[in-house]
């Protein structure tokens, strides 16, 4: 889907968090615990009877800033398509080193397994999105659905965390080796994201960041992965993670047609729209 030339007057003023008609909103659920550490999620359900694909959406901010907020009007417009969508909290690196924040990934999609007949989802259709650092974690996430060291015990330990799906958003699927490695190196290392997500750089804690390197975990169990980028970002950096997928067989997209759009354009139009479209053909095709 291309961005049009100029986007309709009648979309430009509209917002794009509103909620439609017929789409129930249930905000602040807890999907998983620590002790008296809450996860919060805001879930979104379509009209209809279902059972509907579901669609986990997971913020962008280094993995230390946003929060599930900064993605509703993904999450919103998904579930416009007919998906069950759900947004998330996860624990930001200034909270919790790697991997709480991925252990929460597995932990949501497991309470949307465990909570099917509620949310009236199909469990065996249940894709994620993420952007930015979110996308990371997505690639992760789908990625590691056999890495127990990687599930933590959020809760609803008998539903599996797999997805059927994903799409990355301009987020690294390398990590011990990449910019993300390269960047941890530099001088004044210490305000690297990942070095406040890992606590310490990739020569202080290899382990760490080769247990967040999704490119590594790819297999023969990672579903259908798509990666957006906006315009007039450099996708050269995920190369290496397509020529796998495809010498395993896994079905692999590269998008980059969303003319000047910057790192984030997700979030703006015109670019949200197309983007959302390109989301929801990989979706239906895949999930």
């Amino acid at each position: 889907a291309q961005p049009p030339a100029k986007w309709p007057e009648n979309l430009a003023n509209k917002p794009s968090v509103e909620i439609p008609k017929g789409v129930t909103q249930l905000l602040d659920l807890t999907y998983a615990q620590y002790g008296a550490r809450k996860m919060l999620a805001d879930v979104f359900l379509p009209k209809g009877q279902g059972p509907h694909p579901v669609v986990l959406i997971i913020h962008g901010g280094g993995w230390a800033k946003g929060d599930k907020m900064k993605f509703r009007s993904i999450g919103l417009e998904m579930t416009k398509r007919g998906y069950v969508s759900m947004a998330i909290d996860y624990r930001l690196s200034g909270e919790a080193h790697f991997p709480a924040n991925i252990h929460d990934c597995h932990a949501a999609v497991r309470y949307l397994r465990a909570n099917a007949k509620k949310y009236k989802l199909n469990p065996d259709r249940i894709g994620v999105v993420g952007g930015s650092a979110g996308g990371h974690l997505a690639g992760l996430l789908a990625t590691t659905s056999t890495v127990k060291t990687l599930h933590g015990n959020g809760g609803n330990k008998k539903f599996s965390s797999r997805v059927q799906a994903a799409v990355v958003m301009s987020g690294p699927m390398r990590i011990s080796t990449g910019r993300v490695a390269e960047k941890s190196m530099q001088q004044n290392h210490s305000k690297s994201f990942a070095v406040q997500l890992f606590g310490g750089t990739i020569e202080q804690v290899p382990q760490k960041y080769m247990a967040a390197d999704a490119h590594l975990h790819i297999d023969q169990n990672t579903p259908p992965i798509l990666f957006q980028y906006g315009g007039v970002e450099d996708p050269s950096e995920i190369q290496p993670t397509v020529e796998k997928l495809k010498k395993l067989g896994i079905p692999v997209g590269v998008l980059t047609h969303y003319e000047g759009g910057k790192h984030g354009c997700w979030n703006n139009h015109p670019w949200f729209m197309p983007m959302m479209e390109d989301i929801d053909d990989w979706f239906r095709e895949h999930l």
